[in-house]
């Protein structure tokens, strides 16, 4: 028989409630729990009382102030007499008399609540698809946003307030102190567009181009460029196989052409065994699966980032994403245009909530491919004008693999940088290598 899981603690509640009677302020230095989260309708009422005393300053926030709060509404006697409270005052002060306890047990009790959210959720899932006539799509789709709701109580998130002092204050820190501020702007290694192009957390960066052009290759480079700086990044990769990934890194890396890896006509085994060893240092995580949605990449970003913070992981910076158009939506129903709209607001709310770059790769509109040899724009984007609205820098990638003018060049299009300038670069291509920029020849 299996074990049922534990869906709540006791102690973790009664030292929460406990402090918040004998130290009120962490009410206003933590607002990442809510009455919701007890189990304990007693103890979710006392929170609730002192929450409402708190938010109103009417009174202090102690024992008499809560048991009076409670009595005008006639719910003290479900929570016990004054004594009780006092107990709960007495048992914080000896489990938890730090500020770091109370920010612990929270913490404690905020992830029981989304055990019990999940396992409510899991059930409600089971019973729908339970039905003969359940549309399967539509309760996956379901329950895929409810568990994202989920997700996101989980995901540690600070307080999104500054006063303006404060941000002030930390933008000076980074133009007055560059090194201690590592990781706040990183560059991605290709000479010629060092001046227009670096990473910010917080940042979309969208990379369109017609087939061939060198998308998908501009991407690996740049997550591996990162990765080589001491940071880890995250590649869903929806329309290349881990394999091809892979032998488009070694030929990179190696100056071997692509053709020879996949055939296995490889005649220096040291370089190629030499460019393992390099790429293999690297900290980056590739998914090949098909139809990813984005409430399984936050799962996997907010999964990733733990890993950094507890020292087990480099720290996470770049989530490189190939591409919008092949991202599931949750309601797969909705006009495509209403879906790569919902894909681009994720987007956007994952970079800021999870403070990490992204770059989405989008496809071009299918006309923009009957004029090979005229530079797209940003209207091309296939999809929504949401990208272009929705996206911080737009890099459009333009070449014609036809013409042997663009074999060993390509030019990039800077066609939209906030706080920067727009315009148009040169750039080295090897197309047999997947290589931007400068490179051995």
């Amino acid at each position: 028989m299996s074990k049922r899981p534990q869906l709540y603690s006791e102690h973790a509640e009664r030292c929460v409630v406990g402090t918040v009677l004998r130290a009120s302020q962490v009410l206003g230095e933590h607002f990442d729990i809510g009455a919701e989260d007890f189990y304990s309708e007693a103890l979710r009422l006392v929170f609730e009382a002192a929450r409402a005393i708190y938010a109103r300053r009417s009174a202090a926030v102690d024992v008499r102030s809560v048991a009076e709060h409670l009595s005008r509404s006639g719910m003290l006697e479900a929570v016990g007499t004054v004594s009780a409270l006092q107990e709960h005052v007495a048992y914080a002060a000896e489990y938890a008399s730090k500020a770091s306890d109370y920010a612990k047990q929270a913490g404690v009790v905020r992830r029981f609540a989304m055990r019990r959210q999940g396992v409510a959720l899991a059930r409600q899932f089971e019973e729908t698809i339970s039905d003969p006539m359940c549309d399967m799509a539509d309760a996956v789709a379901g329950y895929q946003r409810a568990l994202g709701g989920i997700l996101d109580r989980g995901s540690d998130k600070r307080s999104t307030l500054s006063t303006y002092a404060e941000l002030i204050a930390a933008a000076g820190e980074i133009a007055l102190n560059p090194r201690g501020n590592a990781g706040a702007c990183l560059q991605v290694g290709i000479s010629e567009i060092a001046d227009m192009l670096s990473l910010e957390r917080k940042l979309v960066y969208v990379i369109g181009g017609r087939p061939g052009t060198g998308k998908s290759a501009l991407l690996q480079q740049i997550l591996e460029n990162i990765a080589g700086q001491g940071f880890g990044c995250i590649f869903p990769s929806l329309e290349m196989h881990n394999v091809q990934v892979g032998m488009r890194a070694l030929a990179a890396e190696s100056g071997i052409p692509f053709g020879a890896i996949k055939a296995g006509n490889v005649h220096n085994r040291g370089v190629i065994t030499k460019a393992i060893e390099t790429l293999s240092r690297l900290d980056i995580e590739v998914d090949e699966r098909p139809r990813q949605t984005l409430a399984y990449i936050r799962q996997w970003v907010i999964r990733r980032k733990r890993e950094g913070e507890l020292g087990k992981r480099a720290p996470l910076f770049l989530v490189g994403i190939d591409y919008a158009q092949m991202l599931a939506a949750t309601n797969p129903r909705l006009p495509r245009h209403e879906q790569i709209e919902e894909v681009s607001r994720g987007v956007k709310e994952l970079a800021k909530e999870q403070d990490v770059a992204v770059i989405l790769l989008a496809q071009l509109k299918r006309y923009a491919d009957d004029s090979p040899d005229k530079p797209p724009t940003i209207s091309d984007i296939a999809g929504s004008d949401a990208l272009t609205r929705d996206a911080d820098v737009i890099v459009l990638t333009h070449r014609n693999p036809a013409d042997p003018k663009w074999k060993d060049r390509c030019e990039m299009i800077f066609g939209k940088v906030r706080d920067g300038q727009t315009g148009v670069r040169d750039v080295r291509f090897s197309g047999a290598r997947y290589r931007f920029g400068g490179f051995a020849t």
